[in-house]
């Protein structure tokens, strides 16, 4: 995603048996909620845009930013095997403010010689009712997994916060309404996996990372990964349909106030939901078809 050089993982040599359950890690058919490459595409573009840290930030009530930070450690510190590392970002923060979460959204590693690159994304999130930013900072810290867990290199962020009102159009609001409902079903998918290879204490609800991760192997701690990802654009969406809900605009307040209603039902159960498009269909500007021309059938290739 970031441009990293890719690097094959070997499993650690303790934890817990996740290669071999029985019929292997779920599938995602068959949930709710389905999704296009270019509709799932339209929803990320909306939930989870990554962007580079910079000093001064400006987002809207319930907004979530994905803020790529990077960092730079002698190779020689770090190993080859990167599941031996994992991320956290340490930071004091006041309940209802503009805050920076614990866990991190990727951690990446590029090797460049006798240096090697850190690149982590971490997030700010906004309160879906906040009306003011402010000054927010948090320490990331690449931490060694097992043993002492000891610290190999840390680096501070900083952040001036504007908070702006949502101004979120129909199509940003089916975005997050899809994304919910599709991200959820996955991680939730995904967490009753986990739970059966013997992981415990997870939860389908906005979090901190869970505790006990130091038994995983490396298969375990990449489906842990994507089970984070998941359940946490999940709540991204939501955030942005409650702060919807809560708008001074009419509008918006209508259509979020709309899809939160509908948000925990099955579709037959829909009732006022907005158009859910998100990708329009190509237009048949000059077809034949169109003209009302006949279109002959396509012949079959054969070699």
């Amino acid at each position: 995603m970031l441009g990293c050089r890719p690097v094959k993982r070997q499993p650690l040599a303790y934890g817990l048996a996740l290669i071999g359950l029985a019929g292997g890690w779920p599938s995602q058919a068959g949930a709710e909620e389905t999704l296009t490459d270019a509709e799932r595409a339209r929803v990320l573009a909306r939930i989870s845009p990554v962007i580079p840290s910079r000093p001064s930030l400006a987002l809207s009530a319930g907004d979530t930013a994905f803020v790529e930070g990077r960092l730079v450690v002698p190779t020689a510190r770090v190993r080859r095997d990167w599941t031996r590392y994992e991320g956290v970002m340490v930071n004091p923060q006041r309940a209802g403010s503009p805050t920076i979460p614990r866990g991190v959204d990727a951690l990446q590693f590029v090797p460049r010689g006798p240096e090697t690159e850190v690149i982590f994304v971490y997030t700010v999130v906004i309160p879906a009712k906040a009306r003011r930013g402010g000054r927010i900072a948090a320490r990331f810290e690449l931490r060694e997994r097992a043993g002492l867990g000891n610290t190999i290199a840390r680096k501070k962020v900083r952040h001036q916060v504007r908070v702006t009102p949502p101004r979120p159009s129909r199509v940003d609001l089916a975005a997050d309404f899809r994304g919910h409902r599709y991200f959820l079903s996955r991680a939730r998918q995904r967490m009753a996996a986990l739970e059966k290879a013997g992981l415990r204490q997870l939860s389908i609800q906005d979090g901190p990372p869970p505790k006990g991760t130091r038994r995983l192997n490396a298969a375990g701690l990449q489906q842990l990964a994507l089970f984070e990802k998941e359940r946490r654009r999940a709540w991204v969406a939501h955030r942005h349909l409650v702060a919807a809900a809560n708008a001074r605009n009419p509008k918006v307040a209508r259509w979020g106030r709309a899809f939160l209603k509908n948000l925990a039902k099955p579709s037959e159960q829909w009732s006022g939901v907005p158009d859910l498009t998100l990708v329009e269909k190509p237009k048949l500007e000059d077809s034949e078809e169109k003209r009302g021309g006949r279109l002959e059938p396509v012949a079959e290739y054969r070699s």
